[in-house]
Parts: C-alpha cells; structure tokens; sequence
C-alpha cells in the first residue's frame, strides 16, 4: 500500500468527520434537534473512524512516538481508563435510566388534559402557554411529544413550556 496516495485524503477526512461530529454532538448535547443532525451523528461515525483509522495508517511513524513519551502515553491512557469506565459502570437507577428522566418521559406521553391535572393547570392555560411560544397544537388531546414532534421542536423545551 502506498501510503502518500492516500495522504491527500487522510487528514481531510478526518477534521471534515470531526466538524460533522463535534457540531452534532454539541447539538445533542444541548437537546437541539436540528433536521438529521442525531442520525448523521450516529450513522456518519463510522466515517470518523475509518478517516482517523486512515490518519493513522498514513501517519504510523509519529504515532508510535507518543507511546513512548510520558505525556502522550498518559493522555491516552486516561482516555483509555474512561472508555473502559464508561463501558462497565452502569448507568444511575439501573437500566431503565434515571428518575428524572423517567418522570420527564412519562410527562411527555400524557395526554394534555392528563397532564393539566397532573400539574394543577388547566388543559387551556397549557395549551395558550405552549401556542404563545411557537407550539402547533391540532388536537387537544395531543400529548407533549406528538406536539413537539409536529412543531420539529424538542420535547424537554416543549415540557419546560407547560411547566412554567
């Protein structure tokens, strides 16, 4: 394999699926869905390895040195430690996730009226509180996810909304 026709390629691969991996994951980060953001994350990261992978492969020599210099081999290692930690910890309050997000999703799926009552709020304040912030609201007994879904906005801020 030649290695120099492949250079051209490399390095351009990889900050390319680094802007689409970085921009996308900040976005899901922050709750902000934006068109097909989540899905070129998830499906567009197998771009980002095979770029690095071909980074790697072009720039083998530099890369073997940082395993034998103390600061790179720490970084790394760190990010090694954490990788396995992430893999092994299970996440707080089991596999069904935590309580919050637990009450957050059984929230999102009542129907409006359910959830006025829930609340100690009425179905119309709700429904006046999320139209005045740019919610579509086409059935009343719509519940916060159909809502947000139908406006193309997230749930967490459409419950934030009606909770306010």
């Amino acid at each position: 394999m030649d290695v120099n026709k492949l250079r051209p390629w490399a390095t351009p691969l990889t900050i390319g699926a680094f802007i689409l991996m970085a921009i996308t994951g900040l976005l899901m980060y922050f709750h902000i869905q934006l068109g097909l953001a989540k899905a070129a994350h998830e499906w567009l990261s197998i771009v980002m390895v095979g770029a690095v992978g071909l980074h790697l492969v072009v720039n083998w020599k530099v890369f073997k040195r940082y395993f034998s210099q103390k600061l790179g081999l720490a970084i790394i290692s760190v990010f090694a430690i954490l990788t396995l930690t992430a893999l092994v910890i299970p996440q707080q309050g089991g596999p069904r996730g935590r309580a919050d997000q637990q009450a957050a999703q059984l929230l999102l799926n009542l129907p409006l009226e359910r959830l006025a009552s829930a609340t100690n709020k009425t179905t119309a304040s709700i429904q006046t509180t999320l139209t005045q912030q740019g919610f579509t609201i086409t059935d009343p007994n719509s519940t916060l996810k159909q809502i947000a879904e139908a406006s193309k906005r997230n749930p967490m801020e459409a419950l934030g909304k009606a909770l306010q």
